[in-house]
């Protein structure tokens, strides 16, 4: 009686897991991906004088993302914490290139951005605990209030509490 009753909950097991397996209802579903996904991401950036070689603050949380149009161009944020800067510029993703020319900037109504030279670098980083491998971003701004040239370098966030910042 015992080994029935285990060869009974094993096939009902297996029917379960086999039934939980089925794609019935999902046959329509096609996963999004943005056009801008190989320039998108969240950073870990630094602040440069415009020759790069003054460090003008610490690592900061910056993101780069795709617009509700979803077209061939992409916000540029740095959650309001250093400049503050966040506009839209025009992305070439086959290039993985992004610039924009006196971009209307969210955070500062009267810091218009000119965002240049913007370019991302596949696996051209590292993190800076763990030494992984990751894309590298870097790209020149000015705004409209302000006459001094930044540059802002840094590397995709990696995903290891080790690196974040």
């Amino acid at each position: 009686m015992k080994k029935n009753i285990t060869i009974i909950s094993a096939f009902l097991i297996a029917a379960l897991g086999f039934y939980g397996c089925s794609e019935e209802g999902y046959e329509d579903y096609s996963p999004y991906e943005s056009k801008t996904k190989e320039l998108s991401g969240d950073w870990y950036v630094s602040v440069y004088d415009e020759s790069g070689n003054d460090n003008l603050t610490g690592y900061f949380l910056f993101s780069t993302y795709n617009t509700a149009e979803d077209n061939a161009s992409m916000w540029v944020d740095d959650h309001n914490s250093v400049f503050p800067l966040k506009a839209i510029v025009s992305a070439n993703v086959d290039e993985l290139t992004f610039s924009g020319q006196n971009t209307e900037n969210v955070y500062d109504e009267e810091g218009a951005a000119t965002v240049s030279e913007g370019k991302v670098f596949k696996d051209g980083g590292m993190a800076s605990n763990t030494k992984a491998v990751v894309d590298s971003v870097a790209f020149k701004v000015t705004f409209a209030n302000d006459e001094n040239t930044y540059l802002v370098a840094g590397f995709k966030r990696s995903g290891f509490l080790e690196d974040e910042h």
